[in-house]
């Protein structure tokens, strides 16, 4: 399964998004291993041909066994974490999350030591 949500970083630890009744949630607190994938791109390469069109991109995948957030502070630190990932300082000028919202999130971590990482970058293939 492969979901687009929200996500943030923190030191080695990745914090990921979801509704706590979310299919994906209810695969994160199983113990299921999972995968994430996160691409950036950072333009498009346009060639003389279509065959040398590209993209300059950042990619990660992370693999691994997530954990849930569970206590109301551990959520709320997840959930800066992701806010400022999305929007620096947000926080800070945001309404803080109620308990009724803290409880309909889902809250999962996954530490980054077993990732893959790939940049491609510069100017196409000429041709």
């Amino acid at each position: 399964m492969v979901l687009p949500t929200l996500y943030g970083r923190e030191g080695n630890t990745l914090y990921v998004h979801a509704s706590s009744g979310a299919r994906s949630s209810r695969l994160f607190a199983s113990g299921a291993d999972v995968c994430v994938a996160v691409t950036h791109v950072d333009g498009i390469v346009y060639g003389r041909s279509v065959f040398h069109h590209s993209a300059n991109y950042r990619s990660a995948v992370i693999h691994g066994m997530a954990r849930t957030l569970n206590s109301e502070a551990d959520k709320r630190h997840g959930m800066r974490v992701l806010a400022e990932h999305v929007v620096p300082d947000a926080w800070d000028y945001a309404r803080q999350p109620s308990a009724k919202e803290l409880a309909a999130v889902s809250v999962r971590v996954l530490d980054l030591t077993e990732a893959s990482v790939k940049v491609r970058t510069g100017p196409g293939q000429r041709g």
